[in-house]
């Protein structure tokens, strides 16, 4: 665990009355790390691995790489900082779940799926789609940062308090 380091000595009255003025407005310090994991997750999807490095399952299908045919999904992960938390995602909502988690698509209506494979329409009954991890939450639905995205933010953080003081 890495500690904030505060030198008493000195003119510490000073310092403790800016550290208590500068976290009673933690909106740069949530916007940070926001900033740190949103560029984190990006990379995973540039690298086509999850937040743990573990490589995201080869596409069958089509050419290039996993969830990013067209980059839309990619640009939409962002951040937003709200009160005391930040919140990290994406304004996407029908299929980042089944990419983070992986499943199975069956038709709700018609007796098969259509969709259209190197300018051939195919038709299936259902289609497995892999566990791609893009956000650092397992399976369980718990959140877990990998070391090296939490030493990440603790250096942000750490950054932005020193600049302060």
């Amino acid at each position: 665990m890495a500690t904030f380091r505060f030198d008493l000595s000195g003119n510490a009255v000073e310092q403790l009355d800016k550290l208590i003025a500068a976290t009673s407005n933690t909106q740069p310090i949530l916007d940070g790390m926001g900033r740190v994991l949103t560029n984190f997750i990006r990379l995973g999807f540039k690298t086509s691995r999850s937040p743990w490095g573990e490589p995201w399952q080869p596409l069958k299908y089509r050419q290039g790489q996993p969830l990013r045919d067209t980059g839309r999904f990619q640009a939409s992960i962002t951040h937003i900082v709200q009160s005391e938390t930040v919140e990290i995602g994406t304004n996407i909502q029908k299929y980042p779940p089944i990419h983070q988690f992986g499943g199975v698509i069956t038709p709700k209506v018609a007796k098969s799926l259509r969709f259209v494979v190197g300018g051939q329409v195919v038709f299936a009954k259902s289609v497995t789609i892999p566990s791609r991890p893009w956000l650092p939450i397992t399976a369980g639905g718990m959140v877990s940062l990998p070391a090296a995205w939490e030493q990440a933010v603790i250096n942000d953080v750490r950054a932005k308090l020193e600049q302060l003081l």
